[in-house]
């Protein structure tokens, strides 16, 4: 289905894998996909282990809520950092 959209489009195509399917990772490095996105939006496979991105030649974007998620994944080997934030927390913590 990615090869088809790849084929389909001009644009560079990023595609998300499932936290800790390397398999999947695979796969989409196979395919030629830009980058990809280790999603927690995605049924995880494993919760505590990530993708060992240094393992890839394609670059990976994940999020990170604070700093110690941040490193982790800067360790783990992801080129982009998102942030991300729990439904609510802007109001909750005003920035003053």
């Amino acid at each position: 289905m990615i090869e088809s959209i790849m084929d389909i489009v001009s644009i560079r195509v990023m595609a998300k894998a499932r936290i800790g399917h390397s398999a999947e990772a695979r796969v989409l490095e196979a395919v030629g996909v830009v980058y990809i996105g280790e999603s927690e939006f995605l049924s995880p496979t494993d919760n505590e282990y990530h993708i060992l991105k240094n393992e890839y030649t394609v670059p990976f974007v994940c999020g990170c809520r604070n700093l110690g998620e941040a490193l982790r994944r800067i360790d783990e080997g992801t080129s982009i950092l998102r942030t991300k934030s729990e439904s609510g927390t802007l109001l909750q913590n005003p920035i003053n």
